[in-house]
């Protein structure tokens, strides 16, 4: 299974479009927020079979998309986040709990920055912002239960 992450396009979406179309074999595609108008674009343009999950960020506004959502992918828990409401500015040690409440993958974005961080059985992960660069996104491959992420 591949996934594809995004975070932070801030209306550079056509990017991240042009991303999933070049990619070979997406399973789904992960918005970690900021902005909601770019997910609603995102999923105009991806096909229906791929499965497209997202969040609200800091600058979004919206009663209908969750700040936090858990998903399961590939046999793998995730747990994806904008990551504003856990302190992701300071470090990670909140995200960090998701890990220790069982799940395998922590997704997150806010701070711009890239960031891959393995700790006991999960990751922890910001694909980085596409609104100052255009290539940052994350790929993870989950393949017989192991988890592989790259930032791009």
């Amino acid at each position: 299974m591949k996934i594809l992450v995004f975070s932070d396009t801030h209306g550079s979406f056509m990017h991240a479009i042009d991303i999933i179309n070049n990619t070979d074999r997406v399973d789904a595609v992960i918005h970690c927020g900021d902005m909601l108008h770019d997910c609603i674009e995102i999923e105009k343009a991806i096909p229906e079979a791929i499965p497209f999950y997202y969040v609200c960020g800091n600058n979004d506004l919206s009663f209908d998309t969750p700040r936090d959502l858990s998903i399961e992918l590939g046999g793998k828990k995730i747990f994806i986040t904008h990551g504003h409401l856990y302190g992701v500015r300071r470090g990670t040690e909140m995200l960090k709990n998701k890990i220790y409440e069982g799940f395998d993958i922590v997704l997150y974005g806010h701070t711009h920055q890239k960031n891959i961080e393995y700790c006991k059985n999960g990751i922890i992960l910001n694909p980085g912002s596409m609104s100052f660069y255009a290539n940052n996104y994350a790929v993870i491959e989950i393949e017989n239960g192991a988890v592989r992420a790259k930032l791009m």
